[in-house]
Parts: structure tokens; sequence; C-alpha cells
């Protein structure tokens, strides 16, 4: 929201965020150092590390080191201080930091929770019961996908660049998640699927495919405003086949995922049974993906 109005009351929520976050412990899983990890939860007796909560921070991290570098926009306050940034303090970290947090989470996700082959990311690490959980969740690979692809607008290391196009093919391409036999759709049928689970229960589930939809744009939007493709071959095909997978997908939930009335359902795919408040939310990533890769 930053990004898009230049609001400082949503820099201010997004700062007071990391300095919640932020906080420095040490643990060990099978004698490897999680150094970068991000707890699941707050929770003081929380056990489980994971991927997408570190992914975010890692994320936020480079939003935030973005945006310091944002000049004017930067000098201004918004009128009324939020009640988070109050409850936690006013200290504000520099540059450096929001990048050592980024560089630290990407890290440990590369060294701990990445397989390079599959260019996907695994799930997490239960640390109480010693064990490591390899599910694979779209939106867990989607966000590092955009991470990466925000490291290298931040850094113009090209190997961040190489990286974010290796799993967004991988991605677009995956078979647990896009049918390609029908017509390349992202459908991540075992999160949640037609004919394999109830529409009605409204599970969060749903949201999973558009989260790397929407990362996925993000990889688009830095190809295009750096012109990464004019310097890094992978960039260009990339960007393209982005282009072309979100207006695949757009086009199946107006043909088969919607009644006409402004509602979708869950299934990207078809058939359309009925609307929630999660397969809506899902639909507007759609949405903002289709303008996005149709401007730039």
């Amino acid at each position: 929201m930053y990004n898009i109005g230049g609001d400082p009351w949503f820099l201010d929520i997004a700062r007071g965020i990391y300095r919640h976050i932020h906080s420095r412990n040490s643990i060990k899983f099978q004698d490897r150092d999680m150094e970068g990890a991000c707890f699941w939860t707050t929770k003081p007796d929380e056990g489980q590390i994971n991927s997408i909560s570190t992914g975010l921070l890692c994320e936020l991290s480079i939003r935030l080191a973005l945006a310091d570098r944002g000049g004017e926009k930067m000098q201004e306050r918004h009128p009324h201080l939020s009640k988070l940034q109050s409850f936690l303090g006013h200290g504000q970290p520099s540059n450096d930091d929001y990048m050592r947090t980024a560089h630290c989470t990407l890290g440990w996700i590369l060294r701990c929770r990445y397989r390079p082959r599959d260019g996907v990311v695994l799930d997490g690490i239960r640390l109480k019961k010693n064990e490591a959980c390899d599910w694979t969740f779209s939106y867990t690979t989607g966000v590092v996908i955009g991470a990466a692809a925000l490291m290298y607008l931040a850094t113009q290391e090209d190997k961040y660049m190489i990286l974010a196009c290796h799993m967004g093919h991988r991605a677009m391409r995956n078979k647990a998640w896009v049918e390609e036999d029908k017509g390349g759709i992202l459908t991540e049928h075992g999160s949640y699927g037609h004919g394999r689970h109830d529409p009605a229960k409204n599970n969060d589930a749903v949201g999973f495919k558009s989260v790397l939809l929407r990362e996925l744009c993000t990889l688009y939007e830095v190809i295009r405003k750096t012109n990464a493709g004019s310097n890094i071959k992978e960039a260009e095909r990339t960007a393209n086949l982005i282009r072309t997978f979100v207006n695949l997908n757009f086009a199946s939930q107006q043909q088969r995922n919607t009644n006409g009335n402004g509602q979708y359902g869950p299934w990207w795919n078809g058939p359309f049974e009925m609307p929630t408040s999660h397969s809506q939310m899902a639909a507007l990533d759609v949405m903002a993906a289709v303008h996005l890769v149709n401007r730039m």
C-alpha cells in the first residue's frame, strides 16, 4: 500500500512489524545452525520454524531497505502514529540492518529448505520433534521467488535474478500445482482442489496459488523495471512466460470459474460452484496480475 499511494502510515506499520519480529536467538537442528530462520508464531513455547514466515520476513526487510532509499517520501511522518508503532518503540533500524536480515533469512532458506533441482522451497522444521516437514506448497516457493527478485533489485547481483528465474520456470511447470494437460492452469489440486475439498469450508488454502501468481508478478515487474532481460537471457524468457501464464489463468477465471456477476469460486480451472471470501481474494490477485503484465 505504501508503494501504491505513498502514505507513510503503512510504512510505519511495516517498520513496527519488522521490529516486533526481528529478535535473535540461537538454535540448531541436527547439528545445523538455524540462523536466519523465523518462528511460525511469537508464542514463548513455539517449536516450529518455517520457510513461509522466514520468506515473508526476507521480503519485508528488502522492501523496507528499498523504501529507505526512496528520498523525500521517507522524510514524511504520518500525523497519527499507529498503536503498533507506539507499543513497539521508535528505534529506527538502518538500511544495512534491513539488508543483513534479508541476506540472513534468504541464506537459511537456501541452506536448509531449498531443493535446487526442482526449484522448490520445503515447508519447515519442528524443533521439538526433531523432524523436517518437506511439504511443498506453492505459496512457500512463491514468496522466495519474489524475495530473490527484490534482492536483485536491491543489490544488482545477477545470481539473485538467475535464482528467481529458475524457480519461476519450475513453478509454472510444477505438475503438482499446474494442470499442463488442461491448458497450463494453476490449481494446486492437492492443497485445495475440485473433487477433493468442499468449497463451502472457505479454507485459506484457496489462496496459496494466488500468492505464487502475485510473486511471479513481482519478478515480472523487477525484470521490466531493471531491463534485466537485456543482459540476463533467462530474465526475458521468464518475463514472457509469466505474461502468458497470467493471461491463461485470467482467461480460465472468466470462462470457467465465475457466475458472471463478479463472483469467483476456488477452482481456477472450473467448474464454478460458489464464491467465498477466500476465493474472491484469490481472484483479486489474478485481476491485479493481468493488469500488471499487460501494461508493462
